[in-house]
């Protein structure tokens, strides 16, 4: 078709001024899928995406596709940049406290690259319980609850959350830095 491009990534035609598809919303200097995830085109993209500061796509498609050998520091460097920008999206972390638990609810980040959280509970500079938890079940099922209880099984009302993102890529996984995270609470009646 004269006057048209097609995206390399996905194959749908785009208008030839578009720089991103608009079915698939990689630019549209995007290299053919990779062969592997070492594929040098593939891992000079990478670079190059990371350099012009458009980290969100770089978590994308590493997500998909997995952390290439080559350039592995900056690449991930991207990726916690975009896991702390959901981090700072995120809703207010609802708490309850009763019966020596504290019940935390949050809304998952939309980004499919957000493959689980960790969550400290923190008292005086010091962390009480780390946990490792992951979305349950449907990326549509937003709305979370979690269970944590402190090792002796008492919460101490002024205790603190800190939080942070991850994506697992193939056997670890990349998480951003975490951070104290704005929470209300509600005590639960007896």
């Amino acid at each position: 078709m004269r006057g048209t491009t097609r995206c390399s990534w996905c194959g749908t035609v785009n208008d030839p001024a578009v720089s991103r598809c608009f079915a698939c919303g990689v630019s549209m200097d995007m290299p053919l899928r990779p062969a592997t995830r070492d594929d040098d085109a593939w891992v000079e993209y990478l670079f190059s995406a990371y350099l012009d500061g458009r980290a969100r796509e770089v978590a994308e498609l590493v997500a998909v596709h997995g952390l290439p050998r080559l350039h592995r520091r900056p690449i991930g460097d991207a990726i916690k940049i975009a896991l702390a920008q959901e981090l700072t999206r995120m809703d207010k972390v609802h708490s309850r406290i009763g019966s020596g638990e504290l019940v935390l609810g949050w809304t998952w980040p939309e980004a499919t690259f957000v493959t689980g959280a960790v969550v400290y509970l923190y008292e005086h500079q010091r962390t009480i319980r780390r946990e490792f938890v992951r979305p349950a079940g449907s990326r549509s099922a937003r709305v979370f609850a979690h269970n944590v209880r402190a090792a002796d099984d008492k919460i101490v009302d002024h205790a603190a959350i800190q939080m942070s993102l991850f994506l697992q890529i193939q056997k670890g996984f990349i998480r951003c830095e975490r951070r104290e995270i704005p929470i209300t609470r509600e005590d639960l009646m007896p």
